[in-house]
């Protein structure tokens, strides 16, 4: 447990068409540490996924909160770490870029499965491969149905702002030059996993990958969940140090 005085603060954000269920494991883990855990819903996100509602479909608003809890904490905590799950770590890298001047090393920027590129077929059709080798072509056709409601149950102005959203993070990654803990599952079908070395590479500060073998996108609810747990404590023990 860390003691008050270096406790630090966290910031989890969710992915696109997700909510806070998608990162609770990691969210109840980095509590039990005793840190104070701050897990956003982004507007026009449900924590009954119901979908996003149109009218809140907006980069803009999914960032304006991000900036909205991060600088309360910032307020109240000497050490604050934003942590992004998939398009939750595209605003992540947005949020953290602008603190550049003042933030020193108060803030530190964790990003697991965010996208630079997206919609890895080659690994999805290896998935349908092996639901078909294990269950039959029963198996494979319900792996099919998962990707085809995945792709088609999300309004499309809301797909188009996260387009704009993941087109303008591009260029503020050369700005983020707090400490990095890039994390990326290999066989991620949603983000290609060479995402991870494009936004490693244009990171100004000090950064690190992990690349975990086997988790797929949705990496919290997988078994190397605890892999990523404790690759984010003992970066979480290094900046409260």
């Amino acid at each position: 447990m860390f003691r008050c005085s270096e406790q630090p603060a966290i910031l989890l954000i969710h992915g696109f068409g997700g909510n806070r269920s998608e990162v609770r494991p990691l969210a109840d883990h980095l509590r039990g540490l005793g840190c104070e855990v701050v897990s956003v819903l982004l507007p026009g996100h449900s924590d009954q996924r119901r979908g996003l509602e149109k009218e809140e479909a907006r980069a803009s608003l999914w960032l304006s909160e991000v900036r909205r809890r991060l600088s309360d904490l910032r307020r109240r905590h000497h050490c604050v770490i934003v942590i992004g799950f998939s398009m939750g770590g595209l605003l992540a890298i947005q949020a953290v870029c602008e603190l550049n001047e003042d933030c020193g090393s108060e803030v530190a920027l964790v990003t697991i499965n965010a996208p630079v590129w997206f919609w890895n077929v080659p690994q999805m059709v290896r998935n349908v491969m092996g639901e078909v080798k294990r269950h039959g072509l029963s198996g494979g056709a319900a792996e099919v149905c998962r990707y085809r409601r995945d792709a088609s149950g999300k309004p499309a102005v809301a797909l188009v702002e996260f387009l704009k959203l993941l087109k303008s993070t591009g260029p503020q990654l050369a700005k983020v030059n707090c400490p990095t803990l890039v994390i990326q599952a290999a066989d991620d079908d949603i983000v290609w996993p060479v995402s991870a070395l494009r936004i490693l590479r244009r990171l100004e500060g000090s950064r690190r990958l992990v690349m975990v073998p086997v988790g797929g996108h949705q990496i919290l609810g997988s078994s190397a969940s605890e892999t990523v747990c404790r690759e984010v404590e003992g970066f979480v023990w290094e900046k409260a140090s």
